[in-house]
């Protein structure tokens, strides 16, 4: 189950979300990104969503999950940087960074689907 793509799939679904609301709502993602209890809930997300993939056999995937993890993890933990650091950039730069982000998830999952069709083994 954990050895599945589609935790890495789902990530890079919500980073494409988010970089889309990025780039169409830059006002509306500022209001809420400046609040702390939002940063928290998607710290706290984050952290649900990166945990899977640290389970996957894949070095790939693990390297995914614990950069999604302590990411997430970070934003629980200390919402107020996070805060101060969002405010430095622009949400466009934000969400160029997302969809980069989203493509690169990607790269990996298809990175993991040819070296298991090439081991034959399965994912």
């Amino acid at each position: 189950m954990f050895n599945s793509p589609i935790y890495l799939i789902s990530i890079s679904i919500v980073l494409s979300v988010s970089a889309i609301f990025h780039l169409l709502l830059p006002e509306l993602a500022t209001d809420i990104l400046a609040e702390g209890s939002s940063i928290r809930v998607i710290g706290i997300l984050l952290v649900i969503l990166g945990l899977p993939a640290l389970f996957h056999k894949s070095i790939y995937s693990k390297v995914v999950g614990v950069l999604v993890f302590f990411s997430g993890f970070g934003r629980a933990i200390d919402p107020d940087r996070f805060i101060a650091i969002n405010m430095w950039t622009d949400k466009f730069v934000h969400g160029i960074l997302l969809g980069v982000g989203a493509v690169l998830v990607i790269l990996v999952v298809l990175r993991i689907n040819s070296v298991s069709k090439a081991d034959g083994t399965s994912t």
